[in-house]
């Protein structure tokens, strides 16, 4: 008896639901379909800052810039005290100032042998920001025919020639779907 009275419990709803099928009854989920008038797109602009780096190479010519006296002082004392070496009496003076001379004069060269224009290579960099101005479509106006009745909507998406529509009764009010004829 328990196998018969759960047959029965379990075939009814599936007599209920193929005889509402055959009837000729959808499935109704509170949702229509409305034909879109038009669509008009809500365009924001967006500007954007991106650095760009650019670089030259710049050639430039150089001259040392050490102190042109110093190598002569230098040579004369390192020539005086070479001098003061050789030599008696006079001869001794005499040989200091001629160590002296050619020191100078040696220190005299070096300091423009160094000076010699010399070729320096770099490269210059500076960084300039450019500025991009986009525009972006970020939402739709849209504005469609339900029952006779036009309404406007927006939305996030384009929804092509028809769109889906709450079939529920709605305030006259409601915030999403404003209508007027």
């Amino acid at each position: 008896m328990r196998h018969s009275r759960y047959l029965a419990l379990s075939t009814l709803p599936l007599l209920f639901v193929s005889s509402w099928v055959m009837a000729g009854h959808k499935h109704h989920d509170n949702h229509d379909y409305a034909k879109v008038i038009s669509v008009q797109p809500i365009v924001h602009t967006v500007t954007t800052r991106t650095p760009h780096e650019r670089c030259r190479v710049v050639t430039t010519v150089q001259r040392s810039r050490s102190n042109h006296a110093a190598p002569i002082i230098l040579g004369g004392v390192v020539g005086g005290v070479i001098g003061h070496q050789f030599g008696d009496g006079r001869g001794h003076d005499a040989a200091t100032v001629i160590g002296t001379v050619i020191g100078a004069t040696l220190g005299h060269r070096a300091a423009h042998r160094s000076n010699e224009p010399r070729t320096v290579v770099t490269e210059r960099c500076r960084v300039k920001h450019v500025h991009h101005v986009k525009e972006r479509v970020t939402r739709y106006h849209v504005t469609y025919r339900h029952h006779g009745r036009r309404y406007r909507t927006e939305l996030p998406y384009h929804p092509g020639h028809k769109m889906r529509v709450d079939a529920r009764p709605q305030l006259r009010h409601h915030r999403h779907r404003r209508h007027w004829d």
